[in-house]
């Protein structure tokens, strides 16, 4: 069935305008998988992986129910972030280079697990000293273990067990795609979840650099899954988690504040389980050694000198110091601070202003925020601006989304009179009824509307579609 929807082409069902998006992501994840495995020398795996990926494209497109479609996306996540992984670890030699942070994360876990403290130590005499940088000739890392707690509380099973601790990323990545697709109450707008961030190819970029950001990502997904179940202490526990992982899911709070707006009762016992949860994990680390605790993990990314976080990317001091305005990477940038504020209340604001919602719009306006905070800083690092791309992308899908195909017509119809509201009926000739009588200015009966303005969190409501507002 080929049908016109709305500006949309519809092709067995399935909207345009996200499949045009699969097949865009689909196109540069294969291009990513071959370039990542170019070291294996193997002459099948260029026409095994693209047939592979062409007939589990094509069978999405064809598939003919939800489940089948949800399958083909999942053997597109096991194609393209697992698979390789896997190959990766299996067919790389031992002195094959990784991320520097499993190697400090490896060094962390191994002080810990002999009684001494992983934060405020000088990490030069680790294996993390192997890594090198190209523009920074100083390693700044070794210095300093930048990542929160559960990092290195997930690098000593590996410790102990001398297993790599790779084998940490293609679980991860599972995980990811699962925390995206639970995201949507709907199948539609899981499918789109799943596709805007499971199958995003600077979400695989990041995982074939070893990369970490997937680990509290995946928490982060999980929390606002369990936000849409109307759970949100288990919401901020899971967010606690994310936290205590890496300092960047505080990012994410705004939002998780949203999925409750305008609630404060339920925004308040989220955000509060999730500070709990983190002051938690990280107190013991915290009052250990405060001053190497905070340093490490805070200060280190404001301050100046070789002891600090050298300036780097495409950051508003990285341009000025590619233009010769900053003398060197370790100087002072006493802008960095009033930038980001500026920018942080001016997005809020914004996102305020115009009802503060969750769904496609609130992950537009995080992507926003996360850019409003690295962009002043000291380094936007690829993965910096990733996170804030990756948002920004996961709204854009979420927003393609639209009504189920046999409800496209008589659905637009009764969307487009009631003002855009969300219209639960129990067949297509009772809506068409419904829209009969709305054209007619009569009351109609037997309808649930609610306003696409509205979070779903509101005390009184027990709406079956929790997340309208993933539909933009």
């Amino acid at each position: 069935m080929i049908a016109r929807r709305r500006g949309l082409i519809e092709i067995g069902g399935v909207p345009g305008g996200l499949g045009c998006l699969l097949v865009v992501f689909a196109y540069l994840d294969c291009q990513q998988a071959l370039y990542f495995l170019n070291f294996l020398q193997n002459p099948w795996l260029q026409p095994v992986l693209v047939t592979a990926t062409l007939a589990i494209v094509t069978g999405y497109f064809l598939a003919p129910s939800d489940q089948a479609r949800v399958l083909a996306l999942a053997g597109l996540v096991l194609l393209f972030f697992v698979v390789p992984q896997v190959l990766a670890i299996l067919g790389r030699p031992s002195h094959y280079p990784v991320h520097d942070g499993i190697l400090l994360t490896d060094a962390a876990s191994g002080r810990l697990l002999g009684g001494l403290d992983p934060y405020g130590h000088d990490y030069i005499d680790s294996i993390g000293r192997q890594f090198l940088m190209p523009e920074v000739p100083v390693n700044f890392g070794l210095g300093h273990y930048v990542y929160m707690p559960i990092m290195i509380l997930l690098g000593v099973p590996f410790h102990l067990t001398g297993i790599d601790q790779v084998w940490l990323w293609p679980i991860g990545a599972a995980l990811l795609a699962w925390a995206a697709y639970d995201l949507g109450d709907t199948p539609q707008r899981a499918r789109a979840a799943l596709i805007g961030l499971g199958l995003n190819p600077l979400m695989l970029l990041d995982g074939y650099a070893y990369l970490n950001d997937l680990f509290p990502l995946a928490m982060i997904l999980a929390a606002f899954g369990q936000m849409r179940r109307r759970r949100p202490v288990w919401a901020g526990v899971i967010f606690g988690l994310a936290l205590a992982t890496k300092q960047h899911a505080v990012l994410f709070a705004p939002l998780l504040i949203a999925y409750a707006w305008p609630d404060r009762r339920v925004a308040w016992r989220s955000v509060t389980a999730a500070v709990a949860t983190t002051i938690v994990i990280a107190l013991p680390f915290l009052a250990w050694n405060p001053g190497g605790f905070i340093a490490d993990t805070a200060a280190f990314f404001y301050g100046k000198g070789v002891d600090s976080y050298p300036i780097r990317g495409l950051s508003v001091p990285g341009l000025l110091l590619r233009d010769h305005l900053i003398s060197n990477r370790w100087a002072a940038f006493a802008a960095t601070v009033p930038l980001q504020v500026a920018g942080v209340a001016l997005v809020l604001g914004l996102w305020v202003r115009y009802g503060f919602r969750s769904g496609a719009a609130g992950w537009l306006w995080t992507g926003a925020f996360i850019l409003a905070v690295f962009e002043p800083s000291r380094v936007l690092a690829p993965n910096y601006l990733d996170l804030g791309l990756i948002a920004l992308f996961l709204g854009l899908a979420l927003g393609l989304e639209d009504f189920p195909p046999a409800l496209a017509t008589i659905g637009g119809l009764i969307e487009k009179a009631l003002g855009h509201s969300r219209v639960e009926a129990t067949a297509p000739g009772e809506q068409a009824g419904h829209f009969l009588a709305a054209q007619a200015g009569q009351p109609v009966s037997g309808i649930k509307a609610s306003s696409g303005g509205e979070n779903w969190w509101v005390r009184g409501q027990h709406s079956p579609d929790p997340q309208s507002q993933l539909s933009g």
